[in-house]
């Protein structure tokens, strides 16, 4: 502990204290989490089961620098402590309590997105032999690029002490636990249950409550039928897909040996697909082209067409044709015939969701075909569908990192939402908390920031995306993006554009 500074402590959970810290030497801050012992021998044997965490290495775990014993004074007693990263952004739980709140649906999208990352890290420690045991909104990070980070593992030493844990475990702690779980008999398969678990309470809280969720997964321990019957309204009430009901079936199964494995979920279609849309490299490999990959240059724009549908599932094939397709746009018979090409550039795109290379192409295609309609004042046809609109906002949340990526998306939902029902599309989609997001991540970039705000300005002349702007903090974002770039003219209009626009809505 000498090496460490207390900055504050949280509540006592089931297992202990957890400690924000600050490294002396590094200057770092850590979150800490030290457990109590009955003994040296339970001590040391956690410790000695703690130190996989170390080995653990993913992009969605936090991830642990240092395990050691201390002796802790207030307490008289051994404590094992144990130092992971710390992010204050957030977490999972307070992300369903805002839900809660405003009584708002979270997108299947969203579900979809954390389903891809939930089975890429549990498929990760489970080939290790190491499970979670305690999942949980509460221990599901959000980092700053948006994504998230499990965190607070348990040591079997701990679970595994029937008496102490059902003393340390509370009630309102054991609402995403596997049956067996609660008993202290938690398995890699008890992991499923909770994340299952995660999402259907991301799947209702626009609906219920805590309490009223708690009551809920108690009866459904008991009584399948009950998951059926509910998960069949959240069907029909919210609209949530029947492969996505159907799985939170196969993955809520009472019986841990029945339930399904992180592995085996792999090969189901829905998780293939929820893969695909977090980047995982699970999501498995490209099909054999179909005859020679010879892309037909100069043999005009429906034989390239009719060659990308042909290999549309040929990574290899579609990077040639977009970088073709690319050159060709400088021609004006291309850039008429948008009606013809942005189909199949986004059926591309989602069979490729996984390739930025592809993604990239595309984008900057579609980005030129919406220039030359703004300048022909087109406000309609396929350019300006849904389809169009899901793609592009599922690139912009999948590929937050990807700067390049994200002043293309920014400038194309600029554009876009200049069509009045595109607006409507993109704000109805979430594209308004996903602008927001974008400016709030990227503040001090100018190319990034101005198209937002663009977008924002034209968004708004609906009156449900201007409430849905200001309910999401548009106006002291806004603000702090101008405050940031005073000197920049560009930046000045562009964010007092959308300024005045919500203004005038307020």
């Amino acid at each position: 502990m000498e090496n460490y500074e207390i900055l504050s402590t949280s509540p006592k959970g089931a297992y202990g204290f957890v400690h924000t810290v600050k490294h002396l030497r590094d200057n770092k801050t850590y979150a800490m989490k030290k457990i109590e012992c009955m003994d040296e021998a339970t001590c040391n044997k956690a410790v000695r089961e703690a130190m996989a965490l170390l080995d653990l290495q993913h992009s969605t775990i936090c991830k642990y620098k240092e395990i050691f014993v201390t002796w802790d004074e207030e307490v008289s007693a051994l404590c094992v402590c144990m130092v992971m990263d710390y992010s204050n952004v957030g977490d999972v739980a307070l992300v369903l309590r805002d839900k809660r709140r405003r009584r708002e649906k979270v997108r299947e999208m969203v579900i979809k997105n954390f389903l891809g990352q939930m089975v890429d890290v549990l498929v990760y420690i489970h080939s290790k032999n190491v499970f979670h045991g305690n999942l949980k909104p509460s221990n599901i990070l959000l980092l700053v690029d948006l994504s998230f980070a499990i965190c607070d593992f348990t040591v079997p030493t701990f679970v595994n002490d029937e008496i102490n844990h059902k003393i340390r475990m509370k009630d309102h702690l054991k609402i995403w636990m596997a049956p067996e779980a609660m008993e202290g008999k938690a398995t890699a398969t008890s992991d499923i249950w909770s994340t299952a678990c995660i999402m259907l309470e991301m799947m209702v809280c626009s609906k219920m409550d805590e309490n009223e969720f708690d009551q809920l997964v108690k009866r459904i321990r008991n009584d399948q039928v009950l998951l059926q019957t509910i998960l069949e309204k959240l069907h029909d009430e919210q609209k949530y897909t029947s492969s996505l009901c159907d799985l939170l079936k196969t993955m809520m199964e009472t019986n841990p040996q029945d339930r399904i494995s992180a592995e085996a979920l792999v090969d189901l279609q829905y998780v293939k697909e929820s893969l695909v849309i977090c980047g995982s490299p699970l999501s498995g490999m490209k099909r054999s082209p179909v005859g020679p990959l010879i892309v037909p240059y100069g043999e005009g724009i429906d034989k390239l067409l009719e060659y990308m549908q042909v290999q549309v599932e040929v990574e290899e094939a579609q990077k040639s044709s977009l970088k073709y397709l690319n050159y060709l746009m400088y021609e004006t018979e291309v850039l008429l015939a948008s009606t013809r090409i942005v189909p199949v550039l986004i059926s591309v795109l989602k069979c490729h969701s996984d390739c930025l290379e592809v993604q990239a192409q595309a984008c900057r295609i579609l980005l030129k075909f919406a220039t030359k309609a703004t300048e022909d004042s087109v406000e309609e046809g396929f350019l300006f569908s849904d389809r169009v609109v899901d793609v592009i906002l599922s690139i912009m949340e999948s590929r937050r990192k990807c700067v390049e990526l994200q002043i293309i998306i920014c400038n194309l939902l600029m554009l876009l939402s200049g069509s009045v029902a595109a607006g409507k599309l993109i704000g109805k989609a979430g594209g308004i908390q996903s602008i927001l997001k974008t400016l709030r991540m990227y503040r001090d970039n100018s190319h990034i920031c101005i198209p937002c705000c663009g977008a924002l300005y034209s968004l708004v002349v609906s009156q449900r995306n201007a409430q849905t702007a200001v309910s999401e903090g548009s106006l002291e974002t806004i603000q702090k993006v101008l405050e940031k770039h005073l000197t920049n003219g560009d930046v000045v209009e562009s964010s007092c554009s959308a300024l005045w626009a919500l203004c005038l809505e307020e």
